[in-house]
This record gives C-alpha cells, sequence and structure tokens, in this order.
C-alpha cells in the first residue's frame, strides 16, 4: 500500500511540474538592451531568489524541483535517482568561482545538513548519503547563482546524513562552456502568485510585476534616474506614470548645489529654506529609509530629484491612487509585504502596484516619529500658507491618506517622470 502511495504521489508530481512548469526569459529596452541580473519576489509565498545575466528562471508547481532524469535537459541541477532509496547524487553548474553553500532541509523546514565549499567554474558533483524516508529540498546558494531542487526518499536508513564532495564531473552528460550556456534557475511556483521582478542593467534598475500563466520574454524598459550624488533609483510603471520605486535619499539638487542638512530641532522648526536630516540624525538609515526633507527642499526650482524626475503634485498623487482603485486600498498596493520595514500586521500589504512604500517615519515639530509606524510623502502642492498636501501610509490599514501637513514636517520624497 505504501509503495501505490508514493507511486501516485510521484505521478502527481510529476504532472503538476508539466503542468505548471514556466520558463521565463529576460531581456532589456530603452537605454540598455542587456540585464545584469533579475531579483524574483514571490510575494505571495515570501521567498526570492537572484538570475544572473543570460540565466533563465523555470517556475515550478506545487511539489516543485522534483527532478527526473530527461524531464528538462536544459537544467543545471541534476538529481538521480529521484526517487531514491537514500543515496543520491546531485550535479549543478557553478557558472562563476566562489563561497557556495549547500543545505538540505526536511519538508517541515528543519536542516537537516549544510556544507560549504569553495567552487570553480565548471560541473559539481555532490553524493547525499544517509537519507530517511520522505520529502527534502536542496539549495545551493552562491553569490553568482542559485538552485532548488526536491528529493523524495524511500529509504529506512538508520546513518547519519552526509553531503560527500565527488570529483569534478569531466565526463559529464551535460558538458560545455558555462559562459556561453544559460543556466536554469528553478522557484516554487503556485498559479496566482505575485511575482516582483527587478531588473538591473548597470546604473539602470526596473520594476516589472507580474502573475506569470505561461512561458515568456520579460522586457524591462531601463530608464536613466540618477541623482546628482550619483545614486541610482529603481523605476516602475504604474498605470500611465513612472514612479521611482525607493526614496529619495540626495543631498544635493540636480544642479549640485547643497541641500542643507538640519540635525537640531528647533533649527529644523525655524527654517525658511529647504532642508534634509537623516531619521534619528543617523545616515545609516537612508541606505534604505531614504532622508527626510521639508517642503521647501521638495518645491525648490533646482530640484531635489535627478534629471528629468520631478516630485509630484497632489493631482499626480491622486492618478496614482486612483489607477489601484482608490485611497482606500491604494496603501495596500503599494505597501512592502512582510514586516521587515513595517510594524507587524502591515495589514493588506500586497505591493500588487511595485511602489514598494516603507515605514521610513517623519520629522514632525522637530523630533523624529514613526518609523516602522508609517511612511509620509510630500506632493508640491499647497493648501495655505502653513499646510501642503501629502500622503501617509500606515502598517494597520490599507489606506493611502490624502491628508494636509504642516510645511514644517520631514517627509519623504518619491519622483515621478517628466
Amino acid at each position: 500500500m505504501r509503495s501505490i502511495t508514493i507511486l501516485s504521489l510521484l505521478i502527481i508530481a510529476t504532472t503538476t511540474i508539466r503542468a505548471q512548469n514556466y520558463l521565463i526569459s529576460f531581456a532589456g529596452a530603452g537605454s540598455s538592451l542587456s540585464v545584469d541580473s533579475v531579483r524574483v519576489d514571490n510575494l505571495t509565498q515570501g521567498t526570492s531568489l537572484t538570475v544572473f545575466n543570460g540565466n533563465q528562471l523555470q517556475l515550478l508547481g506545487t511539489l516543485s524541483g522534483i527532478y527526473l532524469e530527461g524531464s528538462y535537459s536544459g537544467s543545471a541541477l541534476h538529481i538521480y535517482p529521484n526517487p531514491s532509496k537514500g543515496n543520491v547524487l546531485f550535479t549543478f553548474a557553478a557558472i562563476a568561482r566562489g563561497k557556495t553553500t549547500i543545505e538540505l532541509y526536511s519538508l517541515p523546514g528543519r536542516q537537516v545538513a549544510k556544507t560549504e565549499f569553495y567552487s570553480e567554474p565548471g560541473w559539481q558533483s555532490f553524493q547525499l548519503s544517509g537519507l530517511k524516508s520522505g520529502f527534502y529540498t536542496v539549495q545551493i546558494t552562491s553569490e553568482r547563482f542559485q538552485y532548488t531542487g526536491k528529493i523524495i526518499s524511500q529509504s529506512t536508513s538508520v546513518d547519519p546524513v552526509m553531503i560527500i564532495c565527488q570529483e569534478e564531473s569531466k565526463g559529464h552528460p551535460y558538458p560545455g562552456n558555462l559562459k556561453q550556456k544559460a543556466a536554469i534557475v528553478q522557484m516554487q511556483y503556485n498559479p496566482g502568485d505575485l511575482l516582483k521582478f527587478t531588473g538591473k542593467s548597470g546604473n539602470y534598475g526596473t520594476v516589472y510585476m507580474d502573475v506569470p500563466a505561461e512561458s515568456k520574454t520579460i522586457t524591462f524598459n531601463f530608464v536613466p534616474c540618477t541623482d546628482y550624488d550619483n545614486n541610482n533609483y529603481t523605476v516602475v510603471q504604474i498605470g500611465d506614470q513612472l514612479w521611482t520605486a525607493e526614496n529619495l535619499k540626495t543631498t544635493k539638487y540636480s544642479n549640485g548645489e547643497d541641500i542643507p542638512e538640519v540635525s537640531d530641532a528647533s533649527q529644523w522648526m525655524n527654517l525658511s529654506t529647504g532642508a534634509f536630516c537623516y531619521f534619528g540624525n543617523d545616515p545609516d538609515n537612508a541606505l534604505i529609509y531614504g532622508c527626510l526633507y521639508n517642503w521647501l527642499a521638495a518645491i525648490d526650482n533646482r530640484n531635489a530629484c535627478p534629471v528629468n524626475w520631478h516630485i509630484p503634485s497632489d493631482d499626480e498623487w491622486i492618478t496614482l491612487t486612483s489607477s489601484l482603485g482608490g485611497e482606500a486600498v491604494a496603501g495596500g498596493k503599494m505597501k512592502e509585504t512582510g514586516i521587515e520595514h513595517w510594524f507587524s500586521p502591515n495589514a493588506g500589504a500586497t505591493n500588487e502596484s511595485g511602489f514598494t512604500a516603507i515605514a521610513g517615519g517623519n520629522r514632525s515639530y522637530g523630533n523624529f516619529d514613526s518609523m516602522g509606524y508609517g511612511g509620509s510623502f510630500w506632493s508640491v502642492t499647497a493648501i495655505d500658507p502653513i499646510f501642503a498636501w501629502g500622503r501617509d501610509i500606515f502598517y494597520y490599514n490599507t489606506v493611502a491618506n490624502r491628508h494636509g501637513t504642516d510645511k514644517k514636517s520631514g517627509l519623504s520624497l518619491r519622483c515621478v517622470k517628466d
């Protein structure tokens, strides 16, 4: 009966893979035709990996990565035999030299074994022994490549699990110049999962959001977006608008003149010119959250944004939130998922727009507040001599709140393409 059950699982797994096996290729357009790397975030599952230049992404079904010899001859990870009797040989393509980590996990996610080594370009072979009966995930990670595969074992072994390096497989049935052959990077994928693709090419970065339902080529439209400090910003198309997908962190206007940094609270409250600060006066916060700016910096005609970009007006914010279904739900579609940069529960966060709002806090009455709690953004539209329109997004709901804010406050900035 047990053999029949395992056989049934294998049939289901094989069918699932063939039915949901999508191959994604990448191309560039606009200012660059090449793609150096693509970070792939499965926002539904909370997983991610990176696909490097020339490689392809293989999206696999619910029981993903079970490599049955011959089922996909272009794969750069081979596991044999699978299912096994406790001993498995897996071979993979190391596309670059460097530190490589091999980890084995049981179905509940417990790490069973781990080894690290320094790989040279070429096919690498490892013997995995001592597997007990069950399902396992092998994950191979380096700075330049990452592979994931599933293994089924039908063994009653009581020996310890071991990962043993074999001599480099010069006679491997899949030889070739790895610098000229694309590798396949595998990712587990369920139909309907929302994927965020962040393509990089030199100084350019572009976000592409998709729910793949077939094999395809994703083309990134690379657009220059570099401030005077030489910070390069990833951009995202949302409706008819092109936005920066990161908070501004420049210390200079686009003509090269300094935006004054003001750390003192009382001095901040008495400013009559544009200024910026770091949250908590800690420059390290700018690496992730960007800087905080007063409203006078946002409207300065020297322009804090990169050339050919500008701080949005209130009308441009309305266009954005309207394209996402209105203010009541737009915040959830704009928030980065998870709780790395938001307080729990980060309610309703899907980031389906790719805007990737994070809770960078604000500076109110000279005091720093709300990091993790919310993110606040200026528009250039004044309400009266004291207040201007901004947008607030909070951890506890899905609203992109249109809010009148004291012009002396310090808020984050996003830019829109001219």
